[in-house]
């Protein structure tokens, strides 16, 4: 297994254990999008369901194009792709963005573990200097940084 610590030993995220992650991240991206912010999905698991949040926007009486037109969705399929799309990404298009199963990627047996390693190390040090919100998942815990200023009203997910 790969080791996290250079993320969760980190000053710059906060770390949110998560039991259904799944309804956990629906309910964050489509409050998100209800905060009107843009938000970036980096879906590296193939995990991302547009449904599930069509659902909640019908349930709560809101427009759901509306809430589809802030999520931009983005997949990927190798730690190489990912790294290339967080060093390449123009901050000013979004207020969140937030990589989604990073952990599927990093477990890809095609890669060794000092590959993997480097590639994780070189995103952190991106994702520390970047001036937007960014978020992932791993390990059923939630990664955050610099979440909670841009959000007010969304308190249950900082318990």
């Amino acid at each position: 297994m790969w080791d996290i610590d250079v993320f969760r030993n980190n000053e710059f995220f906060s770390v949110i254990e998560v039991v259904d992650s799944k309804e956990f991240f629906d309910d964050l991206f489509f409050r998100l999008s209800l905060c009107d912010l843009n938000v970036l999905i980096i879906d590296c698991g193939n995990r991302f369901d547009p449904y599930s949040i069509v659902r909640k926007a019908k349930y709560t009486h809101v427009d759901y194009r509306n809430i589809l037109k802030k999520l931009n969705i983005t997949r990927m399929f190798t730690v190489h792709q990912l790294l290339n799309t967080i060093e390449n990404l123009d901050e000013s298009e979004f207020d969140f963005v937030f990589v989604y199963y990073m952990d599927i990627l990093l477990m890809d047996n095609s890669y060794n573990k000092n590959e993997i390693k480097n590639v994780v190390n070189h995103a952190s040090d991106i994702i520390q200097k970047m001036k937007i919100s960014i978020g992932f998942n791993m390990d059923d815990k939630f990664f955050v940084k610099d979440l909670k200023d841009k959000l007010i009203g969304l308190g249950e997910f900082y318990g």
